[in-house]
Order: structure tokens, then sequence, then C-alpha cells
């Protein structure tokens, strides 16, 4: 690399001091360039619709099929940039991409061109503050464009409720994230504790929504409008080692307010959901051939439409108690109990499961012969329920009924 200086010319130049070389080296040497990178994608998507009348295939035209074509490149340059001393780790990325899109559908004569120059930079930073504590902090900016699975023109059947279509220009989105942390190490004390905030702004072209029928089914639906969701989420999580219980024990919390506008009945709505999670796992050495493992997840959530008196929480909770056995260096031997609850569902609240697991090795042969007796107490139906961002769901499952089954692993 050559630098060149071009001035005026003096009879008496200015020195540079050692100080200033020393910098203007330490960042050309910390500059990582990449001055040219290419990407090409292709996809293809072919669908179709079919009615069966008195066993008779009658397969739909027009909206219903799709021949699509979609083709994705791009070109880009990425400077990239560090810093490290003992406390501080700062990392900048400056990535410049040109990108192209095309989807054809030749079948329904439908096409669509998009042309973006995107700035996508992310900065990272790391802060020790002593031994046990470390701090961190990163932002960024992110383009994202819809793929194949938001860009066909003809109708998809998306499952027995939704049947949907993309008619619509391609989605274009920029989100904006920044995450604060702090965390605790100590592995003298065999504790370690995590905790972070993020914040993310999503601004994108098209505004979605559903439209719900009449026998229940929904239709896809959209907007050319701007529009903006926020989310904001905290997690904390910390986990400890009692050496005397010979046990670990775990808690995580994670908290979600999701704020978003939405198409509901052609009806632009803000929508606010929320959600909260308590998360706990034990894992306790009883002796060495024997350990016992629980696990809890405790779930609320809640939906509400604006300038509406919001839903009621759904709570559900899920619990497994597991016991574990080793009589031999090659048998093992499992107790698995599960618990599930709900308050939102008019039947099945609660459900019970037990199963118990043999394993036999055969360790010069390195064979598994193992066997399952599952759902011991005979459960008949399990239902669950969860919300989306316009409705609440409950399903409900039929069960095998109890049932042993024999099955052998080997490798080679």
């Amino acid at each position: 690399m050559k630098i060149i200086f071009i001035g005026k010319k003096t009879s008496k130049p200015k020195s540079i001091s050692l100080a200033s070389l020393i910098l203007i080296l330490f960042i050309l040497l910390s500059l990582n360039i990449y001055l040219f990178d290419y990407f090409f994608k292709n996809q293809e998507l072919n669908s179709n619709i079919s009615v069966f009348k008195n066993n008779i295939e009658n397969i739909l035209t027009n909206d219903f099929q799709n021949n699509l074509r979609f083709n994705n490149t791009s070109f880009y340059t990425l400077l990239k940039t560090q810093y490290n001393n003992d406390n501080w780790k700062i990392e900048l990325e400056t990535p410049l991409k040109l990108q192209t899109f095309k989807r054809v559908d030749n079948y329904l004569n439908k096409e669509q061109n998009l042309s973006k120059l995107t700035f996508e930079p992310r900065l990272s930073v790391k802060k020790d503050l002593n031994a046990f504590w470390k701090t961190t902090f990163s932002a960024s900016l992110k383009n994202s464009f819809g793929d194949i699975n938001q860009l066909y023109y003809g109708y998809i059947l998306n499952n027995y409720r939704n049947i949907q279509k993309y008619e619509t220009p391609i989605l274009e989105s920029l989100r904006k994230n920044i995450t604060l942390g702090i965390s605790y190490r100590n592995p003298i004390k065999s504790l370690f504790i995590n905790s972070f905030y993020s914040y993310g702004n999503s601004n994108q072209n098209l505004l979605f929504g559903n439209i719900i029928n009449n026998n229940g089914t929904t239709s896809f639906d959209f907007f050319e409008q701007d529009n903006n969701s926020n989310t904001r989420n905290i997690n904390l999580r910390g986990s400890k080692y009692f050496s005397k219980l010979k046990t670990i024990l775990t808690l995580t919390t994670n908290a979600t307010l999701d704020n978003k506008e939405q198409l509901l009945n052609g009806i632009i709505t803000e929508i606010t959901t929320k959600n909260i999670q308590f998360k706990g796992k034990l894992d306790t050495e009883i002796t060495e051939w024997f350990n016992v493992e629980y696990k809890s997840n405790i779930s609320i959530s809640n939906t509400q439409f604006e300038n509406q008196q919001s839903f009621d929480n759904i709570i559900t909770q899920e619990h497994l108690l597991n016991f574990n056995f080793y009589p031999t260096s090659n048998q093992y031997i499992g107790f698995d109990t599960e618990y599930y609850k709900n308050n939102f569902s008019s039947q099945n609240q609660e459900s019970y499961f037990l199963n118990l697991n043999y394993r036999y090795t055969f360790e010069k042969s390195r064979i598994d012969l193992e066997l399952n007796w599952n759902n011991i107490l005979n459960a008949k139906e399990f239902t669950t329920v969860f919300n989306n961002a316009f409705s609440y769901t409950q399903s409900t499952y039929r069960l095998r009924p109890r049932q042993i089954l024999m099955s052998v692993k080997f490798s080679f």
C-alpha cells in the first residue's frame, strides 16, 4: 500500500509524531476490507389445488395454480473494524449491498422487478467491569425482503383453516435493534447470571391482515401502507450448582411486549400482545446410579385490540419429572411423568402422562435393546391452547392408547 500526500510544497515539512503514526498504523491494521462479493439465488414454486367429487379429481385453474420463478442477486462490499484492549472489545461492520429481485409467473402472466441499495451497519461493544461482571451493547440496521413463501400469485391451502395468496409487491422491511446486557460469572461459587434487554423497531411497506369468514376459515389481506411494529423483550437467566446436594438449579424469566398494526376484516387495528414465561430446571444426582430431573414451564399470554377491553389471560403450565436409574454400566431404567394444565379450554384442562423406558446395551457389539411402555395411564385426549394476533385457538388431539414398543438400535 502506498500513501501519497499531495499539496503545496514547503521548505520545512511538518513531522508526524510517533503517537499519530502508531494510531494510523493501528487503524490500517485493524481494517478488514472485503472489496467485492456476489450472491445469486434461484427458486421455483409449482402448486395447484384439486377438488374431489364422486372420486373424480377436478384441478382448479387460474388463481388456484402457481408456476413461479424467483431470482435474487446481491453485490456487496464490507468494511469491518475491530478494537481490543484489556477491558474493551469493539466491532463495527458497514456492509453496502446492491440487491435485485425478479419474480415471474408465466402461467398467470404476472411479474415484478425490484432493485435496492441498502446500508446495514452493526456495532458491538463489550466491556469487562471486573473478573466477574461483564456488559454488552449492540445496535444494528437490517433490511429484509419477502422470499418465495411471501411472493406467490395463486392461492395455496396452508391448512384446513387458511387459504391465501400474496398478490402484493415484494415486501420491504427495515429493522432497527438495540440490545443491552449484563452478566455475572463466578466459577468458584458456581453461580452464573445473565440479563438482557432488547428493543426492536420494524418499518415495512405492506400492512398484512386477515379476513375471518362466516365458516370460521380465514383469508389473507394486505394494504400498501408504511407501518411500524415495536418489540420489547427482557430476559433473565440464572444457574447455581449446590455441591453438597449435587444439584443444579436453573431459573429463566422472559417477558415480551409487542405492538403492531394489522388489518382485521379491512379495518386497520393496533394490536398489543404480552407474554411472560417462567422456566425452571432442577437436576439432582442422588447416587452414582440414580438421579432426578424436574422441568417446569409456566406461560401467561394476552392480546388486546385498540380501544377494546383485553381478552382473558391464557395461562398454561407444563411440569416434567423424570427418575433415571443406572443399575449397571450397560442398563438404564427411566420413569417419565408429565403434567399439563391450561385455564382456557372447556375440557381436558388437566392432563397426566406416565412412561416407562428400559435400555440394555450390548457393549461389545454396540447394540441397544429398548423397551418403551408409553401412556401407562391410558389418557384419551390432549388439549392445547394458544393465541395469535387476532384469535385464540384450541386444539384437541386423540391419543394412542396404552402401548408397548420394542426396538433395536445399532451402530457400525
